[in-house]
This record gives C-alpha cells, sequence and structure tokens, in this order.
C-alpha cells in the first residue's frame, strides 16, 4: 500500500526523489520523468501559470534546438554529424523537421519578395527557334518546380546520399546514415538558398543576376559538402581526396535525380500519346491558294 505522498499529483520543480505516480500513465517511479512513458513529473495545472509560463517555455525550448543545430551545423558541420550518428542527439532538432521548417520559411521569403528563379532561367533559356509547344511545356514545368521546392529537395536526399556514399564507400557509414547526414547538409543548402534569394533579390532578379547567384550558390554548397566530409571522416581522408570525391558524389547524385526525373518525364509523356493520340500529332500549316485575276 502506496502513502498518500506517493500518489500525490506533483507540481513542484524542485521534486527530484520520492515516489512519483504519472499522470499519464498511472505508473509509479521516482525521478522527474516517468521511466514507462516520458511525462514529466513536474507538471501544472492549467491556469494562468501555465500560460505565461509553460507555453513560452515550450516555444524557448524549440527554438533553442533548431537554434542550437543550426549553429553547429555552420561552425562545425562534420563533427556535429558524426556525433548525431553515433547518439548525441538530445540537443538537436530533428533533421526532416527542420528541412521541412526551413523549406517552409525560404517559401515564404520568396514568394514574399517576389522572387522568381523559374522566370529568369526561362527568360535565358528561350530561343527564337524552340516551338510554342516546347516553350509552354518548359513554362508548366517551371512553375511545378517552383511550387514543390520542398518536395524536390527532400527527393534529392537519397540520390545525392547514394553518390556520396559511392565515393566514400569505404568509410564506416551505411546508407542510412548517408541519408542522416544528407538531410542535415540540406538543411544548410536551405538557409544558404535563403541568402541567396534575398541577394538575387537585391540585385533586382535579372538573367545576369540569376547567373551570378546560381554560381555563387554552387560553390558555396559544394564548398560546404568538402567541410562536412572532411570533418565527418575525422581526416581519415585526406582533403584533396575529399574535394575530388565530393565533386564527384556531387555529380553522381545531381545526375541521377536528374535522369530519374527524365524517366519520370518519358513516362508521363506515353502515357499522355496512349491516353490522347491526337495530341501528339503534327498540325501541318495550312496555305491560302490565290486565285489568279481575271
Amino acid at each position: 500500500m502506496t502513502s498518500a505522498t506517493s500518489t500525490t499529483h506533483v507540481h513542484d520543480h524542485s521534486v527530484t526523489g520520492g515516489l512519483v505516480n504519472c499522470q499519464n500513465c498511472d505508473h509509479e517511479y521516482v525521478g522527474r520523468y516517468c521511466s514507462q512513458c516520458g511525462q514529466r513529473a513536474d507538471t501544472h495545472p492549467v491556469n494562468w501559470h501555465y500560460i505565461w509560463h509553460e507555453i513560452p517555455h515550450s516555444v524557448w525550448h524549440v527554438d533553442h534546438g533548431i537554434v542550437y543545430t543550426l549553429r553547429q551545423l555552420l561552425t562545425r558541420p562534420g563533427h556535429t554529424i558524426r556525433e548525431f550518428l553515433e547518439g548525441k542527439r538530445v540537443n538537436h532538432y530533428r533533421p526532416l523537421a527542420l528541412l521541412l521548417m526551413l523549406g517552409a520559411v525560404l517559401l515564404f521569403v520568396q514568394h514574399g519578395l517576389g522572387v522568381s528563379y523559374m522566370k529568369a532561367s526561362q527568360e535565358m533559356l528561350n530561343s527564337k527557334d524552340a516551338s510554342a509547344g516546347a516553350q509552354a511545356f518548359q513554362a508548366e514545368l517551371n512553375q511545378w518546380i517552383e511550387r514543390n521546392q520542398n518536395l524536390l529537395y527532400i527527393l534529392m536526399i537519397p540520390f545525392f546520399a547514394f553518390g556520396y556514399r559511392l565515393m566514400f564507400r569505404r568509410q564506416r557509414y551505411n546508407y542510412p546514415e548517408m541519408l542522416v547526414a544528407q538531410t542535415f547538409i540540406t538543411n544548410i543548402h536551405l538557409l544558404l538558398s535563403l541568402a541567396i534569394v534575398v541577394l538575387f533579390w537585391a540585385l533586382g532578379g535579372s538573367v545576369a543576376a540569376f547567373k551570378i547567384v546560381m554560381w555563387v550558390s554552387a560553390v558555396a554548397m559544394l564548398g560546404y559538402n568538402v567541410i562536412v566530409y572532411y570533418q565527418l571522416f575525422q581526416r581519415r581522408v585526406r582533403f584533396f581526396s575529399v574535394v575530388w570525391r565530393s565533386i564527384i558524389g556531387y555529380a553522381i547524385g545531381y545526375l541521377s535525380f536528374f535522369a530519374f526525373g527524365m524517366l519520370i518525364l518519358i513516362g508521363y509523356f506515353i502515357y499522355s500519346a496512349v491516353k490522347d493520340p491526337s495530341a501528339f500529332k503534327s498540325q501541318k500549316p495550312t496555305t491560302t491558294v490565290q486565285q489568279p485575276h481575271k
């Protein structure tokens, strides 16, 4: 039979000992957290104290996790990823959740500033020789890419993880671990993309500005990858070996993703042709025959 003190709901932050009855699963335990479900011992009733203390406290902890993770990924990325893979995770925000959050922020800023990469790229790639149908398809594809940037970032992760796993296959990390590492890397790529969006907007959003920001983006992201993998392998791989392996791994990931996209487009064209063959029939230009003057 338990004593009255052991079954009383605990609301005191200073409680560190004594038997506690969990308010969530009714499990009896000793300490600040339930060993069965993880519920805190020092829960508060929902009142004004809860409103003014618990909610800001919870938001601060979320923000602290995000800021801590981003700071670590910016200052010591490879070491941070290695520690996370080895189990040091309590202070980090989950990489995929952080990716979705940063993607939402990127889209918000991009739409807020009225920035459109696709419009600039279409102006750069359009030619007078291209048919109207090809230009219309390109415009439709660009719009789809602009609407689904977050999805593309997520879809690219397995391909880049494959490329880097292939180039660093002699190291001890397996493919799932490389997926996690690449998810962390993509978070910083999104942060860099956010800075690139602001730079593109500041430069006026022209085709010339588009070329500049694309070069800056490519160099910055590839340079970051080199730093990550150099630190991740704790200097087991020489620096110049990391550089060329990172470049080739990035190229393998990008080209394999491009090939995957091309297969989807080919499948889409085949499906559309079978469904509506008339849409792909070439239309002969009509000519007007002039009657001779009488």
